[in-house]
């Protein structure tokens, strides 16, 4: 059975919604939730194996209400975890912003993709399987709301939480989350006018329905005093206070304890009152509240009119645009919704003297749409896109699918028609022109590109159901990509020693000493050849040594997605993880209102120093066991020496590369290289040449390591990395000195893959299409790569291979490297292999490819390969390119020119790979990439290998 992946559970979930005829079916006949609901969810909880009393274990916090229950739910959630650090916390609130997962949290972080759909399945197929249905009106699978309410019970029991802070859906008396039959304690927050169909049209019955969650002996909190946000921080302190109270983990006290107050200031919940700030365009600012109730859209339009939200701040002299862009759902009165928005701005003029007709000075009512095309894309993509609709994504989760809007209501925009008349009968005098009927929400922000003509600020206020919090790994990539420097830029040089001392500031403001490291009990590797795959050796080594470990690695660059360049356990940590660490870290870094004391010429750390932050936090956060740290350049002044003590040291063999920072010479690059050294620390190295084993010796002698000496190319590597990891398992005192080298050590180097390094794909797609891959970017790595390439049952056919082949070339080295010599290279090996076997050198390669790194033929790169290096006069001219086809023919002058293609990208230089295939006969076709790793990602990308090759 094919792996079940979390789309799949997404699109499973999505079939349980009603449709639109459905709702609409159930308000025309103005039917009220049912009490069978609660014999119907009992009868589920049982089918997936649990008795309602299973529930009391979740110690719930009950809360319900018309306005408020979900930010009260988080101020609740987030004093418990300000109180109780230890605890887990579960918080299960609806809807979602953005992921589905939101829904269902622990200490304030949704829970994983894989861990959704793992406990997803869990309960599908539980209800499958149990399909014992004993009420006659009970469905095979519950209704979306319910799946999830369901969903959320078992994985807090599977999770074993403490606290379950547990928000109602709909009411109360008959809401899915009325079952659990003994929380700790319940709550009522503002009681308004909502879901009239099915709560009831006054407040005496929407009060029925709430207070149903009250339970004998179960504490009841009442707060109906204050206002807005105050109201909410205020009963979910008394929320807290009683739970807590309730299980014996705080005193009675009259005195507000400090982790409550820490609780409240540490609360967020995205899309509530919340201001962003463009991203990408500095006069554009976004004003996000989900309201849609006419209470809650009352407080809304109290904190818009508030100075220095949508009204000029005392002093300010800037005037501004507004604009707003709303939505409200059918069933809720868009007259009632927009007389409020009216009646609010006209009490503000009255006070302030300005103008309510002009307040807005354009009114944009669309779908929740995400596509001009109709379509809902992915939740991750939901605020990006509002912010930036030129850069759309492939994401393929469709967590904002719905199927409340019928076709009609989306070809018609009745709702919409209907707001647009009601805002001209309410404010007769606001001009027809610039009131904005749109089918989607791409249309809204291309209008509003329209409007933001630059001349002044545009303020814009969206109050719709389904917003998103700016904070996703689109955003987190784009920042990390804005560090890079550009080519006319080039990065500050490597050897300069204030790099380090930059790196402790760094981490002073991220809360760490370099003695934080430590704990990290860190391998630290490096080296002109070999680095990185030793790096994944040695990781593969530990983790078949010491199962049970949580091991970190650190290497770079990457393939196919920035993530890989932080893994545990040899999986690169997830969108979600990096996401969140990514924004610790950016915050700590740029918030200068702490008072810590920084250096003046301290600015944001470049991309390589960022990410190697990333990576110590990460590690830290994650409480790793052991990690594998590869230098970035050379050793000495890299971002990753900063680590005052790791457990080993580790140089692989030594090479020309990175001239302009470490020098021309062996012993030039060396010196860098036994930076890493430490005194005490054992260090390894294998044998290298003459005058960079003396100056390795000679760095020894001056930093004081335990030296040492371990035994061509990857069996070269593996010597090293069993030894770094011997040395490693002997200093944590968990390996005996023993002479045999120990299975799991014989299983760690079996098992260990480094991706685009020597590495053979089949295509997926294209029969008798083979790429060979190989990152190699240094001329002694090349000569690896030719003579791995130039072996039988490689490029090379077996003596029994039924199907002659061709070979094509493709390569590309960055500015700095020596293209020419490169090619000579690559010819040497092919001279000495076509000499020693009697064959014919010039037309070893059919043909032969010279691309830039750039992915895509419009000269874009994908987004996480993104490159500022490369300047937009080098994608024109392809002067590198070109130099390196001249070399080609200065040394084989008979090469047929026809076949030797200069092209501008990677996606082009594959798209004549499948030219020459189409034309290619029975022939099988063997493709080396090779000359830089950052051309075969993007092979890896337009070749669409990504799947098989990671």
């Amino acid at each position: 059975m094919s792996t079940r992946t979390y789309r799949d559970a997404i699109d499973h979930l999505n079939s349980l919604q009603s449709n639109a005829a459905t709702l609409e079916a159930v308000r025309a006949s103005g039917g009220r939730l049912s009490e069978f609901a609660i014999p119907e969810m009992l009868e589920y909880l049982e089918r997936i194996g649990y008795s309602p009393n299973d529930l009391n274990a979740l110690n719930v916090i009950h809360i319900t209400g018309t306005k408020g229950k979900g930010s009260t739910s988080s101020f609740v959630n987030s004093i418990l975890q300000q109180t109780k650090p230890s605890w887990k916390v579960g918080l299960y609130t609806s809807p979602h912003l953005v992921a589905v997962r939101e829904r269902i949290r622990i200490n304030g972080v949704p829970i994983s993709e894989d861990d959704f759909t793992k406990y997803f399945f869990e309960v599908w197929d539980k209800l499958v399987e149990n399909d014992k249905r004993k009420l006659p009106f009970t469905s095979l699978m519950p209704g979306y709301f319910r799946f999830m309410t369901l969903l959320a019970f078992h994985t807090f029991l599977k999770t074993k939480v403490e606290a379950t802070v547990l928000e109602v859906g709909v009411g109360g008396a008959y809401d899915s989350t009325n079952i659990v039959p003994q929380p700790v304690v319940t709550g009522i927050t503002a009681l308004g006018i909502d879901h009239v169909s099915v709560l009831g049209k006054t407040l005496k019955e929407i009060a029925w329905q709430k207070s149903g969650i009250f339970k004998a002996s179960s504490p009841v909190s009442l707060r109906l005093a204050g206002k807005h946000q105050i109201q909410n921080a205020t009963i979910a302190v008394e929320l807290a206070r009683r739970f807590l109270q309730e299980r014996h983990a705080l005193p009675d006290a009259s005195d507000l304890p400090q982790s409550f107050i820490d609780g409240l200031k540490a609360t967020r919940w995205p899309g509530r009152c919340q201001t962003v700030a463009d991203p990408l365009k500095d006069k554009l600012t976004w004003y996000l509240d989900g309201a849609h109730t006419v209470e809650s859209l009352d407080c809304c339009m109290d904190w818009f009119l508030s100075p220095g939200i949508g009204v000029a701040a005392v002093g300010s002299s800037s005037p501004a645009k507004r604009v707003i862009v709303f939505n409200c759902t059918s069933g809720r009165s868009g007259q009632t919704f927009l007389g409020t928005i009216y009646d609010k701005i006209k009490a503000w003029a009255n006070k302030s003297g300005g103008q309510p007709d002009t307040f807005f000075d354009h009114v944009i009512f669309c779908t929740n749409v995400t596509y001009a095309d109709g379509h809902f894309k992915g939740g991750e993509l939901k605020l990006m896109f509002l912010l930036n609709p030129q850069k759309k994504l492939n994401i393929n989760l469709p967590d904002l699918t719905t199927k409340a809007l019928s076709d009609e209501e989306l070809l018609q925009l009745t709702t919409q028609n209907q707001l647009a008349t009601a805002w001209s009968s309410i404010v007769p005098a606001f001009s027809k022109e610039n009131i904005h009927v749109l089918p989607s929400i791409e249309h809204a922000v291309q209008q509003i590109n329209l409007i933001n003509d630059g001349s002044s600020p545009v303020k814009v206020l969206v109050a719709a159901l389904a917003m998103s919090s700016p904070r996703t790994y689109r955003d987190a990539v784009d920042k990390l990509n804005s560090l890079q420097f550009d080519a006319t830029r080039p990065a500050s040089t490597p050897g300069r020693k204030d790099l380090l001392s930059d790196m402790v500031e760094y981490l002073g403001l991220m809360g760490y000493s370099p003695d934080n490291l430590n704990a990290l009990n860190i391998i630290h590797i490096t080296g002109t050849k070999g680095k990185g795959s030793t790096s994944a050796f040695v990781n593969s080594i530990l983790r078949h040594t010491q199962p049970s470990w949580k091991v970190g690695l650190f290497t770079s660059p990457h393939l196919s997605t920035v993530r890989e360049r932080i893994r545990i356990n040899g999986v690169p940590v997830t969108e979600d993880v990096f996401t969140r660490y990514f924004f610790d870290v950016w915050d700590k870094l740029t918030e200068h209102d702490k008072g810590v004391s920084i250096s003046e010429s301290l600015k944001l750390p470049g991309y390589f120093r960022y990410i190697t932050l990333l990576g110590f936090h990460i590690f830290l956060k994650e409480q790793v066991n052991a990690t594998v740290l590869e230098v970035g350049v050379g050793g000495a002044f890299d971002a990753t020496n900063v680590v005052p003590r790791p457990v080993v040291t580790g140089v692989t063999a030594l090479g020309i590369d990175h001239v302009p920072q470490l020098g021309t010479t062996i012993r030039d690059i060396a010196w860098h290289k036994g930076g890493i050294f430490k005194k005490g620390v054992p260090a390894l190295t294998i044998a290298q040449p003459q005058d960079g084993m003396e100056v390795l010796e000679a760095r020894a002698r001056e930093l004081q390591p335990a030296t040492g000496l371990a035994g061509k190319h990857q069996v070269q590597n593996a010597i090293l990395a069993v030894e770094l990891a011997r040395q490693f398992l002997r200093e944590r005192h968990i390996l005996a000195d023993e002479s045999e080298l120990p299975q799991s050590f014989v299983a760690g180097l079996e098992a260990a893959r480094w991706p685009g390094r020597c590495q053979t794909v089949v295509d997926p797609v294209h029969k008798n299409l083979t790429w060979y891959l190989d990152g190699a970017h240094t001329l002694e790595s090349l000569g690896f790569c030719m003579d791995w390439f130039l072996s039988p049952g490689v490029g090379i056919e077996a003596e029994a291979s039924p199907v002659p082949s061709k070979r094509i070339l493709v390569f590309n080295c960055t500015r700095g490297r020596p293209g020419a010599t490169f090619i000579r290279v690559i010819y040497d090996k092919i001279a000495t292999w076509a000499d020693e076997n009697d064959r014919e050198t010039s037309m070893f390669f059919s043909h032969v490819i010279f691309c830039t790194n750039a992915t895509y033929a419009n000269g874009h790169f994908k987004h996480e390969f993104t490159s500022k290096v490369m300047s937009s006069e080098e994608f024109t001219t392809l002067t590198i390119q070109n130099e390196l086809a001249i070399a080609w023919t200065s040394i084989i002058p008979e090469y047929a020119q026809n076949c030797i293609h200069v092209l501008p990208s990677i996606e082009d230089a594959v798209n004549r790979i499948k030219d020459i295939y189409s034309d290619n006969g029975d022939y099988t076709l063997k493709v080396l990439v090779t000359g830089s790793l950052h051309l075969v990602a993007g092979v890896v990308e337009d070749a669409s290998l990504a799947q098989v090759i990671l």
